[in-house]
Order: C-alpha cells, then sequence, then structure tokens
C-alpha cells in the first residue's frame, strides 16, 4: 500500500514539473507552495479519498507524522457529524465548482479533538483521475472568539443593534434578544427595516454630514433616544453608537447600543413631580388665601406635565354642578366656559365624578365623556381627566390636555394620577385651613368684642374717663408698630391693653372707688392689681400671650415699680410702651379732681421721667409719632 502511494506521489510530481519549461524550476515551485505555506495542505484521490501528499503545516495541525498520513482518507480527518454523505455531496460541489470552493469544516486530530478549519478545495486533473487540492486554516480560537462574543451580544443588559447604511437608511443587520423582547418584535420582523422607524420623533436624528464627521472620530456622542415598543409604549434609552468602517475608511453602518432607562427617567420625572407637588403643598399651607393655593397647584401640573393647557374644577353634589377654580395655559382664558353647560350637556368633570376613575380622551369632539358642542369651544384634542378623590370623597378632577394628537401612555396617566392624589390632599388641607381661618377669624371677633365689653365693665367700675382703654389700647398699638413690632404680636398686644386693669377685678370697692387719698394699708391692696391680672389670665390658654401689659405695665425703667421692681430692658417692651401711652391719657384727660394737662406739658413730663420712671428709647418714639 505505501509503495503505491508512493508510486501516486511520483506521478503527481511529474504532472506538476510538467508545467513547466524547467523541471527544477517546477520542483521548487511545487515546494515553496505546498511545505513552506502556514496553511494545512493535502491532496487526496477524488476516487479512493485516500491522501496523497501533505504538508508539514498539515501534519502539526493534526499530530500526524508523514507516513501516518499516508494511510489516511478524508474521512479519517472529517468530524464524525460530516462524514461520507457530507464529504460525497461536497467533493460533487467541487468538481461542479469553475473555482476555488470555499467552505468552514471541523477537521479530527489524531487524538480525536476537532477543529473549525475554513477549507479551499480545487480539483487538479492527472489523466483519468480527479485529484482533490485542499488548503485549510486553523479558525477554532476565531470560531471561540465568535462564540464569546455572540454569547456577550446576546446576554448582555443592553439592547445592541448592527445597521448598514442603504440608500443612506440605517438599516438592521444584526440585534440581540433584548432588543426584541424589549419592543416585542420577532427577528425577521426587524431585519431590513430601518432603525430610525423605531424612533418616536426623528426631528432630530444626525444628518448624513453631521453623522460622517462623527464617525472619522471613531464615535458618535452619547444621546438619549426614545423607542416606540409594538404595543405603543415608550421605552426611554441612552444611545452610544460607534461607526463601522469599510476598506476606503468609509462609514458604512453603526453598532449601536441602547440602554433602557425608561424606569430612570420615570422615576426622576416622579421624584420630580413629588418634590415639585410636596414644595408647593408646604408653600400653599402658608399665607396663601384658597384661591391662589389652587391657582399654583394647576400651575405645577401644567408644568410637570408638558400639557397644553390644564385645569382644576370642583363638584357641587347639592347643586350637580361644577365650580371651575383654576387654569393653566390654553385653558387660563376659556375654562370658566365649563361652567356654562346647556342642559343635557356633559362636562369631562362630571363624567369623571360619575366614573370615580381617570378617563382617557383620545378625541374631544367624538367621546361620550364630554358633549361634542362643548368640546367644541376649546382647542383641546386630546384630554386626560383625573378624579380628585380624599378617601371615598370626589372633590372635583384635574384634567390635562393636549391641543394635537397625543397618545397617553401608561407611565403618563399613572404619573397624573399620583400627582392629582397629592393634589386633592392639598386642595383639601387648603379647604380646611380656609374654614378654619373663617372660624378662627369669627372666634376672634367674639373674643374681641367680649373683651372691650369687659374693658367697659372695668371702666365703669373703676370710674375711669369714658374711652379711656379705647384710646390708649390704639395708641398703643401705633406705637409698638413704629418700634418695629410684628403684626403676630400686636394682637397681644392689643389685648393686653384692653385688659390692663382686669386685675382690678380683685380689688375690693371700698379701695377702688374711694374718692379721698388710700391710705398705706389701702395702697398696698391697690398695687396687688397686677398679680391679680396674672392669677386671672395665666389660667387662660388663649390670653396667656397678652400677660406683659396687665402684670407689668407699672414697673419702672429705674426698678422702683411694682410688683417685681423690674429694672430697665427686663420690663417687657410692651408694658415699656403702655406704661407712656397710660400715663400721656391720663394727664391728658379731665379727672373730678383736676382738668386736663396741656399737650406741651404732657410732653414735658414724659421727657422729665425718660431714663427713671420710662425706657428712653420709647418715650422718643412716641414724641416723633405724636409730632411734639
Amino acid at each position: 500500500m505505501a509503495e503505491k502511494v508512493t508510486t501516486e506521489l511520483n506521478a503527481l510530481r511529474s504532472a506538476l514539473r510538467a508545467t513547466s519549461t524547467d523541471n527544477g524550476l517546477g520542483e521548487a515551485l511545487y515546494r515553496a507552495f505546498i511545505q513552506q505555506t502556514l496553511d494545512a495542505i493535502y491532496i487526496y484521490d477524488g476516487q479512493t479519498k485516500r491522501l496523497l501528499e501533505t504538508n508539514q503545516a498539515f501534519l502539526d495541525l493534526l499530530g500526524y507524522t508523514a507516513t501516518e498520513a499516508r494511510r489516511l482518507t478524508v474521512h479519517d480527518i472529517v468530524a464524525l457529524e460530516q462524514q461520507r454523505p457530507s464529504v460525497t455531496m461536497h467533493f460533487q460541489e467541487i468538481m461542479d465548482a469553475d473555482r476555488a470552493s470555499l467552505s468552514e469544516r471541523r477537521w479530527r486530530r489524531k487524538d480525536g479533538t476537532l477543529l473549525d478549519v475554513q477549507v479551499s478545495a480545487n480539483t487538479l486533473s492527472h489523466g483519468k483521475r480527479q485529484l482533490i487540492f485542499v488548503a485549510g486554516r486553523d479558525i477554532t480560537e476565531r470560531r471561540r472568539a465568535e462564540q464569546r462574543y455572540r454569547e456577550l451580544f446576546e446576554d448582555a443588559p443592553v439592547m445592541y443593534v448592527i445597521t448598514e447604511s442603504r440608500g443612506g437608511a440605517p438599516v438592521i443587520t444584526d440585534c440581540n434578544q433584548l432588543f426584541l423582547e424589549t419592543l416585542g418584535y420577532l427577528r425577521e420582523e426587524v431585519f431590513g427595516r430601518a432603525i430610525t422607524t423605531f424612533y418616536l420623533a426623528t426631528g432630530e436624528l444626525r444628518t448624513r454630514e453631521s453623522g460622517y464627521q462623527l464617525a472619522a472620530q471613531g464615535r458618535y456622542a452619547p444621546e438619549e433616544r426614545q423607542l416606540v415598543a409594538r404595543d405603543g409604549r415608550v421605552v426611554h434609552t441612552l444611545l452610544r453608537t460607534a461607526p463601522e468602517f469599510n476598506r476606503k475608511g468609509e462609514a458604512v453602518g453603526t453598532r449601536a447600543m441602547y440602554m433602557d432607562v425608561s424606569q430612570t427617567r420615570q422615576a426622576e420625572a416622579e421624584l420630580r413631580a413629588d418634590a415639585a407637588i410636596h414644595d408647593l403643598a408646604r408653600n400653599a399651607m402658608g399665607e396663601l388665601d384658597f384661591t391662589a393655593t389652587v391657582q399654583l397647584l394647576v400651575d405645577q401640573l401644567g408644568e410637570v406635565t408638558g400639557a397644553d393647557g390644564c385645569y382644576i374644577a370642583l363638584w357641587d353634589e347639592g347643586q350637580q354642578r361644577v365650580i371651575p377654580m383654576a387654569a393653566s395655559g390654553a385653558f387660563r382664558e376659556t375654562y370658566q366656559k365649563m361652567a356654562v353647560v346647556e342642559p343635557g350637556e356633559r362636562t369631562l368633570t362630571q363624567s369623571v365624578v360619575e366614573a370615580r376613575r381617570t378617563l382617557v380622551v383620545e378625541e374631544t369632539r367624538n367621546s361620550p365623556h364630554i358633549s361634542p358642542h362643548l368640546a367644541e369651544r376649546f382647542k383641546a384634542r386630546a384630554m386626560l381627566g383625573v378624579p380628585l378623590m380624599t378617601g371615598e370623597a370626589v372633590l372635583g378632577s384635574a384634567i390635562i390636555a393636549f391641543n394635537t394628537a397625543h397618545r397617553f401612555t401608561p407611565e403618563e396617566t399613572a404619573r397624573a394620577e399620583r400627582l392629582s392624589g397629592l393634589i386633592a390632599i392639598v386642595i383639601s388641607k387648603a379647604k380646611l385651613v380656609e374654614q378654619l381661618k373663617s372660624a378662627h377669624a369669627e372666634l376672634s371677633n367674639a373674643y374681641e368684642t367680649t373683651l372691650e365689653g369687659l374693658a367697659r365693665a372695668l371702666e365703669l367700675r373703676d370710674k375711669e374717663t369714658e374711652g379711656h382703654t379705647q384710646r390708649v389700647t390704639e395708641m398703643t398699638v401705633r406705637l409698638a408698630r413704629e418700634l418695629g413690632v410684628a403684626d403676630e404680636e400686636l394682637v397681644h398686644i392689643r389685648r393686653g391693653a384692653l385688659l390692663h386693669d382686669i386685675g382690678k377685678i380683685g380689688v375690693p370697692d371700698s379701695v377702688l372707688r374711694k374718692p379721698s387719698a388710700l391710705t398705706v394699708v389701702e395702697m398696698s391692696v391697690m398695687r396687688k392689681h397686677p398679680e391679680y391680672a396674672y392669677e386671672l389670665i395665666s389660667a387662660i390658654e388663649f390670653l396667656y400671650p397678652a400677660i406683659d401689659i396687665p402684670y407689668c405695665h407699672h414697673e419702672k425703667w429705674d426698678g422702683t415699680g411694682y410688683p417685681r421692681g423690674l429694672r430697665g430692658d427686663a420690663i417687657p417692651l410692651s408694658a415699656r410702651i403702655f406704661a407712656v401711652v397710660d400715663v400721656w391719657d391720663a394727664l391728658s384727660s379731665d379727672r373730678p379732681y383736676r382738668k386736663a394737662w396741656p399737650p406741651e406739658k404732657v410732653m414735658e413730663h414724659l421727657r422729665q421721667l425718660s431714663g427713671t420712671h420710662f425706657d428712653p428709647q420709647v418715650v422718643e418714639a412716641f414724641l416723633k409719632l405724636t409730632d411734639v
């Protein structure tokens, strides 16, 4: 058998030498081509499939010696799954081809391991015999790398898409499974389609020129891109793209990576919305009235949703009618017309209140939720009506509107419902605050009226000059304001001034109404009225902040006053203010035992007592206030 193989090899060599006029040159070419190439080469008989010649690269690749190789057939080196039927078919393809046949095969080494090989095969005629010339290149590592790349490509946590430029359009030639699963398509449905057909908007796509300029840098700048799924969902992605070049260095396609950031964007939007509404809610609980609060809420709703117009309307269950409260955007000038409803007409707010759920109106002029005649008054084409609910109570609705066709995504609807829930809470609290303010005002008025009546009763008992309490109260408040006292403190100062002599309730009539001078004992009794005032007022929480004037208005700047002998700034400011005003009014008024002093004399007296009886700064402010 070995002798026969040697004979066949010699015949082959003779045939090769016959191709050259110089036999030595033909032999040299044969050796250079066969033995020195890095590719594995073997020649086999097309009929017997026996190997006739091999080069060293073949022997090294498969682990055989030259002697062992001469005993092999093609079936010995081809993988079992590519055995006889496959080899026969492949041989026929080679015989029928006009040029070298290219394919990828699996060869089996001497130790049984398999190699992936890229094969080039051609026929050589030797008489009536057909010889097959085969060159093989080991691509096992390349295949493994490709497999690893494919696994990474398919299992990546981001969407990968490969495109090829066809007629200027980026056509999809490959993508991973995550891209298909995210958008809900099959592979055959996306291959051959331009990637831009999956974009929500194409108005800001890169131009061909700008794309090529970026491609020259080897990458495209990251950008956000919104993809539209089969079911209409909008998928927010962060796109990073790298160009593919041909041999001329021209950008002919892209490798694109889309990272799904929908949840991040949704969470950011919700956080922004929550923060905005919570900030607004905190501010709304300040000095704003109910109407101003609702206006701020609807303005914020419009800003967060990006709608063309929004409005908030409450529902009057008793009269079965809509009460427009506030609007933003396109509705700011027209929303009041929503209250003008003809008999039989239906507003979206009414439909929302009755349904007690969110209603989507994709086309206002063709919806059962709003009367066509009513819809014609407005530009809005698409609306979302969300109920404003606190517990089981429906307060009204928040309406979000767009002037052009708009599809409300589930994310938009959910966000609007969350916002409306917060708005309902704020409105409910604002209404409660408004009611409390009204009740508080009524109660305060009742208290003030009671205090004024009590002060008048004290005047009558003490035989004070008529109107003394009212005059000193008004002047004390004016002087306190002049000295920079905060408005909220003026309320307590007013009440303290009204009740400055309430402690005299505890002084016997025999002392209080005695027409002649008081004895030392009687004076000690009289001087207890500030302490009586303290005992009376400190037990009443509502009046306690007003206690300083009734308790301390007889204290003196130099510490010689009573009941505690306080000195200087230790005396509450309100009491120091009232002390000046009280003496001023007493000296300026007629009394049974004397006539009123002239204004100049009164003011001179106050100046003389400044720094002893009175706070100098208070006296100075009082003189400026009275223009003396």
